[in-house]
């Protein structure tokens, strides 16, 4: 939907992910973040296995160690430094030392594609922060990158971000109505705007231009054919006679060694099973995931057994979705097709 949307309004989206990692600098259970960016269809898949390598260790109580992330780095930029980062943390704790050594490791880890992250959203310690960033850029020959973090679009959103934010995570003795005016402003912010951070980070400003060029204007269109998967969840349009039509189709090429009666017999069940998932709006739904699955399928996905699946029926079958006929092992049974029975839920 992003590469679609950003096509059509001529914006070049940018794919990254955040990713957790232990500490670098010293053992420990913490977990930092990292940013990657993706600079190539190479780039975008060793983004998603980091993702999902980090999504996997966080559900398990843990984070990434560099090892993990070592066959994963080719033709992507990683930047660290503001303040959720180890180096960020370790230069607040007054620790330049350790800074110095996560710095020397990730630029081992990813070369010149290692940036270190200046944030400045106006509030009283990112300056500071800034300052020994930049000193530790120059002492480590690592290039700075100016970034900004976003978290609503415009400034008027600011207090009930902050609302929201005190109701989601109270902290003692603290009014979540009582807005904390040292909050950061993490609004959307114009090139303009962004701009007047120039005269403090000149490098970091520029460097940031120089990944933006980096970067192609139409990575995801390298990897798929996105129009064609824009258009996979359209299909409200589909009639019960199309979806018979294909199902049919499948009968008789499944089922060619049966007799005419079962044939028959078959083809009464799928129209009974039509009738009931299209009169409760499962119909589309059904075709829906067909399409899905066999586009995973030309895509030479590897799919896997699935639990819970509510929806097993001929129909099912007949489209590619369940992988047997429950007709075959249970002549009374009764599929279910309809959205108040609560089973369709799980599919």
């Amino acid at each position: 939907d992003l590469h679609l949307a950003a096509k059509k309004y001529g914006i070049k989206p940018i794919y990254g992910t955040v990713v957790r990692h232990h500490p670098v600098a010293h053992g420990g259970e913490e977990q930092f973040a990292l940013t990657l960016i993706a600079l190539s269809p190479t780039g975008l898949k060793h983004v998603a296995a980091l993702a999902s390598l980090s999504a996997a260790g966080l559900e398990g109580g843990g984070a990434l160690d560099l090892d993990v992330m070592a066959p994963h780095t080719d033709d992507v930029v990683a930047f660290a430094g503001s303040a959720d980062s180890e180096m960020g943390r370790m230069l607040l704790e007054g620790d330049d030392a350790s800074a110095t050594r996560v710095t020397g490791a990730f630029k081992e880890l990813f070369g010149e594609r290692f940036f270190i992250e200046i944030q400045d959203h106006g509030i009283s310690d990112e300056r500071p922060l800034a300052d020994k960033l930049l000193e530790i850029s120059a002492a480590t020959q690592t290039a700075p990158l100016l970034t900004q973090e976003v978290r609503y679009m415009e400034k008027g959103m600011r207090d009930m971000y902050g609302t929201l934010r005190g109701i989601r995570q109270p902290g003692g003795e603290r009014d979540f109505f009582k807005i904390d005016r040292r909050l950061a402003d993490w609004s959307m912010r114009s090139a303009l705007e962004v701009s007047q951070l120039h005269p403090f980070y000149e490098a970091a400003y520029d460097n940031t231009r120089l990944v933006d060029e980096m970067i192609p204007g139409d990575l995801l269109s390298s990897v798929t054919d996105m129009e064609k998967a824009g258009g996979l969840l359209d299909s409200g349009d589909v009639s019960r006679d199309d979806v018979r039509d294909l199902c049919t189709k499948v009968i008789r090429r499944q089922y060619e060694n049966l007799s005419n009666a079962e044939i028959s017999r078959y083809q009464g069940i799928l129209d009974s099973e039509l009738d009931r998932a299209f009169k409760s709006g499962v119909g589309p739904t059904l075709y829906l995931y067909h399409r899905i699955v066999a586009s995973l399928k030309e895509a030479n996905v590897e799919l896997g057994p699935a639990t819970g699946l509510g929806i097993q029926s001929l129909c099912a079958y007949l489209l590619g979705i369940t992988l047997y006929d429950p007709y075959r092992y249970d002549q009374g049974f009764e599929p279910i097709l309809d959205t108040e029975s609560g089973g369709f839920g799980e599919f």
